[in-house]
């Protein structure tokens, strides 16, 4: 296979990132350097061995059902994580959150910084047996700037076009130090499918909704039960690459030959199914489950840090609309009581003002953090008398399908209660709860848990397609950190745009969490990374 060299252009601080994240993945990290996806088991050259059986299939019990598997269009991580399996990108991240190559073999700059040259890997074949061609990744990157709302935001006005077979280019309107990262970024996702899916259009003329979900994945679509499962088949045309096993990028080998991920809310039954083997893995075991795991016989229980546990403000209409009664919930919220409703321990959480991963030292600034966790009951209650509140109802959206969003809401309801507010909970299942978030009529509070990301311009929370949070100063700003000539600038305009989002009480950290899931003891090859990875998951027989 003819192989291009990758030829980055980026501003100094965006090229060091991927070593300030290096420590910051799972703590236990079971990478496979296997080749190929039939049986045999290879040793750590990644040279074959003995010829191993592995089961039929993997049962994953997930925590709710997906609302689509049109996973540029969606947040939710329980869609990312089984569509990954699906589609493939140009450009992944490895374990050191590096860019590599996936789909494409590599790229170069042109010396203006605004032209991307992207080469693709020739004999890549989709699901539906047609070829992969620079027709099909124009079309698929085109659709994403228009559906990804962050991705469009940061790559406004750029356009890719077909210059052969397998080549295309991206053309940008400023040469931005972050491309390749937003591009490469599982935030984003910017998944490759057939030209034909990614040209439909929806009846106002809009890309359509993902029906049909063709890809080149380890992976092909099989069969969505509503309210029960996903199931997912090999692959059998799939073209591996070469290179190790390393985060989302390198060797993806279907060993497994059938995944299915299990739609299943209740903790107590992902557990009880774990421990009799119903299922093989079970995802997002909460921590006060988590300790009962640890040294539970034929389980491994898997831990990272993972993200932050937000609270979003319905800035744009409503009660909350008024910011005074905005800094009012700020100024009495008690994050850790709320934090400890959410994770049960302290053990599994750490009380921070920022918005990012706190080893990421260029981007932790001290904007913030004296309206952070003021837990100041008095005054509260002082500046929401002083305010236009006048007995209405706050509404908290919340989900039971993810227990530690619901459980903080519930903390954070009984907060609001005893500071003078008449409030309440709507609770509905995750598809729904995502459905009213994107509606600014439908809420005044809601919680969610959101992963870190590699870049802090790409947080959900700034993108005003998420809580409505509209503001020209955050887009300029965003402008400023990625356009910036030195880390030091960059650095300067995140804490003006992180000190601009405390002074409007938008939204607030309530604290950064760790994740936990449980595997079988007889699961060989599962990488649990920013999302888990069951390309290369198996059980022997």
């Amino acid at each position: 296979m003819n192989t291009a060299i990758l030829k980055k252009l980026s501003l100094p601080f965006f090229a060091a990132l991927s070593l300030t994240l290096a420590g910051c993945g799972t703590e236990t990290n079971n990478t496979n350097n296997g080749e190929g996806a039939g049986t045999q088991q290879t040793n750590e050259n990644g040279e074959g061995a003995e010829t191993v059986e592995f089961r039929d299939e993997l049962n994953i019990a997930m925590t709710a059902q997906p609302p689509s598997l049109d996973a540029p269009r969606t947040a939710s991580n329980v869609a990312i994580n089984i569509a990954a399996h699906i589609f493939e990108p140009l450009f992944s991240m490895n374990e050191n959150y590096e860019v590599t190559p996936d789909l494409a073999l590599g790229y170069e700059v042109s010396v203006d910084g605004l032209v991307y040259t992207i080469t693709l890997r020739e004999g890549i074949m989709f699901h539906d047996g047609s070829e992969l061609t620079a027709a099909d990744a124009v079309a698929s990157m085109n659709r994403w700037l228009l559906v990804n709302g962050r991705a469009g935001n940061a790559l406004a006005g750029s356009v890719f076009e077909q210059v052969d077979d397998y080549t295309l280019t991206l053309t940008l309107e400023q040469p931005f130090g972050d491309v390749m990262q937003i591009m490469a970024s599982r935030a984003t996702f910017a998944i490759i499918m057939p030209e034909e899916l990614a040209l439909e259009l929806d009846e106002d003329g809009a890309p359509a909704v993902l029906e049909t979900f063709i890809g080149t994945g380890p992976y092909e679509f099989n069969e969505w039960r509503q309210d029960q499962f996903i199931h997912l088949t090999r692959f059998e045309a799939y073209e591996p690459r070469g290179e190790v096993a390393s985060g989302f990028s390198g060797m993806r080998a279907a060993y497994t030959p059938n995944l299915f991920f299990h739609f299943v809310s209740d903790v107590n039954t992902r557990i009880s199914g774990l421990r009799t083997g119903q299922f093989d893995i079970a995802e997002d075991i909460p921590f006060e489950n988590a300790s009962d795991l640890q040294n539970a016989d034929g389980i491994n229980l898997h831990t990272r840090n993972a993200g932050i546990l937000n609270a979003f403000f319905n800035t744009t209409e409503g009660i909350l609309s008024d910011p005074q009664i905005r800094h009012a919930i700020l100024a009495g919220m008690n994050n850790e009581e709320i934090m400890i409703g959410g994770y049960s321990s302290t053990d599994y959480f750490t009380l921070n003002h920022g918005f990012t991963n706190p080893s990421q030292q260029q981007w932790a600034v001290d904007a913030g953090v004296d309206a952070y966790n003021q837990n100041n009951q008095d005054l509260a209650r002082e500046l929401l008398a002083a305010s236009d509140y006048n007995g209405e109802t706050i509404r908290l959206l919340t989900t039971r399908d993810y227990i530690s969003m619901h459980n903080a809401t519930v903390v954070l309801d009984a907060q609001l209660r005893a500071l003078g507010f008449e409030t309440e909970i709507i609770n509905v299942d995750f598809p729904s709860f995502m459905e009213r978030r994107s509606t600014t009529t439908d809420w005044d509070i809601f919680i969610t848990s959101n992963g870190y990301n590699i870049l802090p311009t790409q947080i959900l929370a700034l993108d005003p397609n998420w809580a409505g949070f509209d503001s020209e100063f955050v887009a300029q700003a965003i402008q400023d950190v990625r356009l910036a000539p030195t880390q030091e600038a960059a650095t300067e305009a995140w804490a003006g745009l992180v000190g601009y989002v405390y002074e409007n009480a938008a939204f607030t950290p309530i604290g950064h969490f760790k994740n936990a899931m449980a595997t079988s003891d007889q699961v060989e090859g599962f990488v649990f990374f920013d999302h888990p990875v069951y390309w290369n998951a198996r059980i022997p027989r």
